[in-house]
């Protein structure tokens, strides 16, 4: 099996460990049995396992197989690529300074407000934009496969979590989901939302802006 093939059995590993273990016939019996600390315990093991796997064979075979397609020469894809970068990484950072209805912290706020009227998966969304840019700038097979599998299981990842949050609901989130999107700024875009720059959690935002650009500056020495 060449690089590219195992890099994309441990992407398919990740995004089927993640989907299974949260859904609703395997996750409430575990649950039940290990309790809410003891499954999110049992799925951060395993998800770190495998993500650990998937970037260790990625890491030795980057920029291996074929070229897929090569768009780096492409002069209005650099900068989209930047911004997808950029904006994708200040989102990932950003969740873990505003808690989500749609998270797993006790207390978060049921009400669309903050970063949930950009997105209700500010995570997952800014993995999947990031992971996106990497496509752009990157053809080879094995990243390919790589940002290919990340990206798309940050996508399935937040519309599954929606389905489960949807059949869990007794109404209580009836009104965050009218009010918010999968999809970064498409609630503000139908009008369903207005995004209140005093309600988003800046610091998280210029921290996700800085070490972002930072990494793009040190890239050819960290990555290439």
């Amino acid at each position: 099996m060449n690089a590219s093939a195992s890099i994309a059995l441990w992407g398919l590993a990740l995004a089927g460990g993640h989907l299974l273990l949260s859904s609703g016939p395997v996750r409430t019996p575990l649950v039940a049995r290990l309790g809410a600390r003891g499954f999110q315990a049992l799925y951060s093991v395993f998800a770190l396992v495998v993500f650990v796997m998937l970037v260790r064979t990625w890491w030795g075979d980057r920029h291996g197989g074929d070229e897929l397609w090569m768009l780096r020469d492409v002069p209005a894809l650099t900068p989209l690529a930047l911004v997808l970068g950029v904006l994708g990484f200040a989102l990932v950072v950003a969740s873990f300074f505003q808690p989500s209805a749609m998270g797993m912290v006790p207390g978060a706020t049921v009400g669309a407000t903050g970063m949930a009227r950009v997105t209700r998966h500010p995570l997952m969304m800014g993995i999947a934009l990031w992971g996106l840019a990497h496509l752009l700038m990157n053809g080879w097979a094995s990243d390919v496969a790589f940002y290919g599998s990340l990206t798309v299981l940050a996508v399935l990842g937040a519309f599954h979590q929606d389905a489960r949050k949807h059949a869990a609901d007794d109404g209580t989130l009836s009104a965050y989901f009218a009010e918010s999107s999968v999809l970064p700024f498409a609630a503000a875009f139908t009008g369903r939302a207005q995004v209140v720059a005093s309600e988003l959690p800046w610091i998280g935002i210029v921290v996700g802006v800085v070490v972002a650009i930072a990494l793009y500056w040190l890239h050819p020495v960290l990555f290439e």
